[in-house]
């Protein structure tokens, strides 16, 4: 009884985020999204990481995956909307865990650039193909894997304008049957590189 009432939590988890994703895109496309922006130091940067990670933890720890995060400050001083800052991160988290099989490993870690916070998620997992690396942050594009992972072609599509609208950058770097790495900017308000 418990495995099937946490089985119904993790669907209908599943299913409000999908629905918010869908939501926020389309506010996000005609431009009726208003950022909350808020200022974040090293605390509050942190604590929007480790919830990220914790809210993604159970699905590594149900395939077994190593799951670490290697973000350690000084940081600059960010400027962003912590929900959406949260749930792209969530997104990619995810999206790593889903496509990796065991053993592997998923790590979220953190860089500072001129005028940047760089956020990196890594994992050991299937890969993407060169030519499906440009259109998977496209609305509901999926890429066939080797991986039962299914996907809505929500999710990276959420990311995408969600980093755009503060400002930010998205790509992906990967290798067939090596894993992948997400990554993504977004503009610091603190002059410091």
């Amino acid at each position: 009884q418990q495995r099937l009432l946490r089985l119904s939590l993790r669907g209908g988890q599943t299913l409000l985020g999908l629905i918010n994703d869908l939501l926020d895109i389309g506010r996000l496309q005609d431009g009726s999204l208003v950022l909350e922006r808020r200022s974040l130091d090293a605390p509050a940067l942190r604590e929007v990481l480790e919830q990220a990670m914790g809210q993604v933890a159970p699905l590594a720890e149900e395939k077994r995956l190593t799951f670490t995060l290697e973000a350690e400050p000084p940081w600059p001083l960010l400027s962003a909307d912590t929900d959406l800052l949260r749930r792209v991160l969530v997104n990619l988290l995810a999206n790593a865990v889903k496509f990796t099989t065991t053993p592997g490993s998923v790590t979220l870690r953190t860089g500072v650039e001129e005028g940047a916070l760089r956020f990196l998620v890594s994992d050991t997992g299937c890969g993407i193909p060169k030519e499906a690396q440009e259109r998977i942050f496209d609305k509901f594009a999926t890429v066939a894997r080797d991986s039962k992972g299914q996907s809505s072609g929500l999710g990276l599509a959420f990311c995408r304008m969600a980093v755009a609208a503060h400002g930010g950058q998205i790509g992906v770097e990967s290798v067939v049957g090596q894993g992948s790495t997400f990554f993504f900017t977004l503009p610091t308000s603190d002059p410091r590189p």
